[in-house]
Order: structure tokens, then C-alpha cells, then sequence
């Protein structure tokens, strides 16, 4: 996998665990004003079509927004931490080290149709990453919240998803996708009439290291949503 970075011992170790075979491939602009050392590594938990990461430890912006320029072929980026994160309508999306920012971009070729069941699916990919490791059912908040349920029936926010397409002249041409995952804590929500926010960590079934964590979640959701891109645009 092609991996570009500016840190590459924190990459390897937050995406692998341990130090794989690394080896430097040159260094690109990836964005104007950002450059990137890019090097090939063997041994990411991520299988095709992720040919292609971007690993910033602070994100000095959104990352979502910041694909909308992006025109080649598969590419997800994390950060650990960052400024600028959002959700919804511009919503401010707290960051903080053990959550997951997940931004993706793929080219597609997908009926104008289509858009509805893209928009559905990285809440699902969610769903199906994390559901397995949880003592409870985390259910979907149409359109794009995975959220958990207590006992008094009071939905709490666990995950939220953002969806973006780039159309041709007669079908959709890319789709991007913003995913934040509350892993290991929840961020304090101020705004009046929005959901309280609660973390993947308060409802595992078996106990698991921060970071074997966070690598299983992202590893899933990606599979999750290649297959089901893979889907979409064969159906």
C-alpha cells in the first residue's frame, strides 16, 4: 500500500501495530500547500481497492473537504486529531486522540438513481464494523447517525457519516464519504436539542487494547464499504 505521511513511525504503528516493511517512494504534493512523504508499506490490514492512504497526526482542517479535489483513484485519510472536523449542515465535530476520522473518496460509476443507497452506506458499514464487539444493538438515525439505545429509550450518538458525489452528464462519477467514530471517549455536546454523544469503548463485550481497537474498526468499515460500493455498481 502507498502511504503518505509527514510521520511515519506513528502511521505504521497506529495502522499496523508494528513496523512492516517500509520502504521511502518520493514525496508529492498532495494538496497545494501540503506536502507528503509517500512510501510503500507492507502488511496494512486493508485489502483492495485501498491502494492508497493519507495519515496525518493533526489534520489542520477538514479532511472531507479537502478530497473534494481529489481525482484519481481510491483514497481514505485519518487523523488522529485535528481542527475543523464537521458533521451535518457545517455541525462542528469535536476531535480528540482515540476517535476515528475516516474520510474516503472512490471513483464510481453509479446511476443517477443510485444516490439514496450511497448515502445509506457508511452508516451500515458502521454498524456491521462494530456491532460484532458490542453488548448491544447500535442502530441507524436516518440519515447518517449510528446511535445506541439505553434502557430508558434515550438515543445517544456513537457515529456520524457524511456523504458527497460528483456527477457526469449521466451518472455519479466519485463518492466521498466524512465517517467519525467515538472509540475510546465521548466528546461533551453543549448545543441545545442535539443528541449526547457515547463511545464504542462503554459497551464492548470483551475487553481489547486502544489501538488493536481502533485498527479493527477501520479495517471493517473499509471492507464494509468497498463491498458494498462493489455492489451498488453492479446492481
Amino acid at each position: 500500500m502507498e502511504l503518505w505521511t509527514n510521520d511515519i513511525d506513528e502511521a505504521v504503528s497506529v495502522l499496523v501495530g508494528e513496523h512492516w516493511a517500509v520502504r521511502k517512494a518520493g514525496c508529492e504534493d498532495v494538496w497545494e500547500g501540503a506536502s507528503f512523504g509517500i512510501w510503500q508499506v507492507a502488511g496494512l490490514p486493508f485489502g483492495a481497492p485501498w491502494g492508497r492512504c493519507l495519515f496525518e497526526r493533526f489534520a489542520d482542517g477538514s479532511q472531507f473537504d479537502r478530497l473534494r479535489a481529489w481525482q484519481g483513484d481510491e483514497i481514505f485519510a485519518i487523523a488522529l486529531d485535528g481542527t475543523g472536523f464537521h458533521g451535518q449542515h457545517g455541525r462542528v465535530w469535536q476531535s480528540g486522540v482515540g476517535n476515528l476520522y475516516l474520510s474516503i473518496a472512490m471513483p464510481v460509476h453509479v446511476d443517477a438513481a443510485c444516490v439514496k443507497a450511497l448515502m445509506a452506506l457508511p452508516a451500515r458499514a458502521v454498524i456491521e464494523a462494530v456491532s460484532p464487539l458490542m453488548t448491544v444493538m447500535p442502530e441507524v438515525k436516518v440519515p447518517n447517525d449510528v446511535v445506541v439505545r439505553g434502557a430508558d429509550g434515550a438515543m445517544s450518538k456513537m457515529a456520524g457519516c457524511l456523504t458527497e458525489v460528483r456527477m457526469g452528464r449521466a451518472a455519479i462519477t466519485q463518492v466521498r464519504y466524512g465517517i467519525g467514530i467515538n472509540i475510546a471517549h465521548a466528546p461533551e455536546i453543549k448545543e441545545n436539542g442535539h443528541l449526547q454523544a457515547c463511545a464504542l469503548s462503554g459497551y464492548l463485550r470483551d475487553p481489547a487494547p486502544p489501538s488493536a481497537l481502533y485498527r479493527r474498526v477501520l479495517a471493517g468499515v473499509l471492507a464494509c464499504i468497498a463491498r458494498d460500493i462493489a455492489q451498488t455498481g453492479s446492481g
